[in-house]
């Protein structure tokens, strides 16, 4: 009976070598770090800087375009001294486009401006136009920039991007207008976003609520929901095998008080990935607000503010052993770059074999003493353990079966031998 429960006791042993668990552990995190109001009413995220614009007359920012490194701080703003004007940004020129009134003749100006250091590169005057410069429009060409008036027939001109002349056109048959694309999107194909998609509206997020496309950064993906007076805006952070998710509120205390008012629309309007961190861009119409006193509200409108915000996602340290000892991280999540220790603890009995640390795709994470540096990506710590000097209990094991399985035998042997000199007597 006691050899039957040895046995049981050393198969239940390998069953657990060979299906390990895991120890998860909390939900993923993403951390607001930084945040700017801008003040502008369009953001272009440049990979390096921030492209800061106003089409037209802001209240207190009264400045064409800037640029705005990844810190916050301004490398210039273009102050506005002609009154209303057009602005086009093609991803590598900011074209300016206004009208000066002399002497009753309107002068139509455009000039082209280095987007990073704010330098004018080129300029064109087209003398004795009809129109003010809210009423063009500047479009893209291949090749060229088109002015268009209001006047279908009139006023319309084709400038080449080396600003050498302009040519008047009656209309832009002939001309294709350029699609713009920012070179830093980095959004994930359609089809990966419609599946995401998927996934959230069988996970009860409405379709009607979801906004933009999504962007992968590390192990997770992420998307938004649309806000207004009843649905707050929201980051939905997804890991990549579509295991779980969750929503994390773009409303914050900083900048805004929570209050719904009917005016109240706050929108993350694009999704950007930086150095590892989910760049967030806000819109925010209604009612005034100010970032320092987010309760202080004046008129019955105002122009737009727009909001950048990064978050840093947090990832997560999960342990993985075969039940034989325990694994101990010094914390369960951490960021990019965090020093991380652990600490490995056998049970009774039981001493470690192997010890290792790979990230989500199973790439060997190096470590020493215990120590590693977090990758931008999850990682696990497993141990493997197995019992204490193993060849010398197996040989004890083996011993004393045989001595028993012996000393049956001789058992059974003697009484053989009394029962047959029983029976001869």
């Amino acid at each position: 009976m006691k050899i039957g429960d040895n046995m049981k006791k050393v198969f239940i042993t390998l069953l657990l070598l060979f299906i390990p668990f895991i120890v998860k552990a909390e939900l993923k995190e993403l951390r607001l770090i930084d945040q700017y109001n801008t003040g502008y009413r369009d953001i272009y995220y440049m990979g390096d800087y921030f492209l800061l614009m106003n089409d037209v007359y802001e209240e207190n920012k009264d400045y064409a375009f800037a640029a705005m490194d990844i810190n916050g701080n301004y490398l210039y703003e273009h102050e506005n001294i002609n009154g209303s004007r057009k602005l086009l940004f093609d991803y590598e020129y900011v074209y300016v486009l206004y009208v000066i009134n002399i002497n009753g003749i309107k002068h139509l100006y455009l000039e082209k401006y280095n987007p990073k250091t704010g330098e004018l590169l080129s300029d064109i005057v087209i003398e004795n136009v009809e129109y003010y410069a809210w009423d063009y429009n500047i479009y893209p060409y291949e090749g060229y920039i088109g002015i268009k008036s209001p006047n279908y027939n009139k006023n319309n001109y084709i400038i080449p991007n080396d600003f050498s002349s302009y040519q008047p056109v009656t209309n832009f048959n002939g001309y294709t207008e350029r699609i713009i694309e920012n070179p830093y999107h980095n959004y994930i194909s359609e089809s990966d976003n419609n599946r995401l998609y998927d996934y959230l509206e069988n996970n009860h997020i409405e379709l009607d609520t979801l906004s933009g496309k999504s962007i992968l950064v590390g192990n997770y993906y992420y998307t938004y929901t649309k806000g207004n007076k009843e649905i707050k805006p929201n980051l939905i952070m997804i890991d990549k095998d579509y295991e779980d998710y969750e929503l994390k509120s773009i409303l914050n205390k900083d900048f805004y008080d929570g209050s719904k008012v009917e005016e109240d629309r706050l929108e993350v309007t694009d999704l950007y990935e930086y150095d590892g961190k989910v760049i967030a861009v806000l819109e925010y119409n209604g009612m005034c607000i100010t970032a320092q006193n987010a309760s202080e509200r004046y008129g019955d409108g105002c122009t737009t503010n727009t909001y950048i915000q990064i978050y840093k996602p947090i990832y997560n340290v999960y342990t993985k052993t075969d039940g034989n000892g325990e694994v101990k991280a010094s914390q369960n999540t951490a960021d990019t770059g965090e020093g991380i220790t652990f600490e490995v603890i056998p049970n009774k009995g039981y001493v470690l074999s192997e010890v290792k640390v790979t990230d989500s795709e199973g790439n060997v994470v190096t470590f020493t003493d215990y120590k590693f540096t977090m990758p931008s990506s999850d990682v696990t710590i497993e141990a493997v353990f197995v019992p204490e000097n193993p060849n010398t209990k197996s040989f004890i094991g083996y011993i004393a079966i045989i001595l028993i399985i012996s000393i049956l035998s001789i058992t059974i042997s003697i009484n053989e031998i009394k029962r047959e000199k029983e029976l001869k007597i």
